[in-house]
Formats: C-alpha cells, structure tokens, sequence
C-alpha cells in the first residue's frame, strides 16, 4: 500500500485520466475534461501535458481569458513544455493582430 488516498480512492492513475480527458475533449465534453485534468494535476502539478491540455479545453470551449491566464501559470511551471509554449505564442501572435486582448470568459 502506498497510502495514496486521491489515486486509491478515485482508482483510476493519472495516466488513465489523461485518456478520459482526450476522449472528453474529442467528444466536445470540455467540463469532464477539465474535470480530469484537474485530478491529473492533484497528484501531478507540474504535468506538462495535463497543464497543457486544460488550458486548451478553456479555449475550445471559448473561455479565451481563462486558457490565456492557464497557459502563463503553465509555461511557468513547465517551461520546457514545447506545446505549451507554442500555444501562448500563438494566442499572443493573434491577440497582437486582432489589436489586443479578446473576450471570452474567465
């Protein structure tokens, strides 16, 4: 027994929940993705991926002010993380074109 509460209790690994979130992106399920990268995050806080892909689920579901605010906390907890730095680049780059921030949600 390892005594880890959150993976026993839930039975299910974080790698597990990564393919629950890629199957609740793809199915336009934003809410239980963010849901399972949240858990993901819980026992892995600075994991790239899941860092990553919850900040995109907030764009994909037009939450723009969020994914843009998730996307800075994440490249500074994951610098090296090529996907999350290319995804605030790009956000930024069109920001910049469209003459600022855009809307969207928190």
């Amino acid at each position: 027994e390892r005594g880890d509460d959150a993976d026993d209790a839930a039975g299910v690994s974080p790698d597990e929940l990564g393919a629950v979130a890629a199957a609740a992106q793809a199915g336009g399920r934003y809410d239980d993705a963010i849901a399972a990268f949240d858990a993901i995050l819980t026992e892995r806080p600075d994991d790239g991926d899941a860092l990553y892909g919850r900040a995109r689920t907030y764009g994909w579901n037009d939450r723009w002010n969020a994914e843009k605010r998730l996307l800075v906390e994440a490249v500074a907890i994951a610098p090296k993380h090529a996907k999350i730095r290319e995804a605030l680049g790009n956000l930024n780059a069109y920001r910049a074109r469209r003459g600022g921030p855009s809307g969207g949600g928190a």
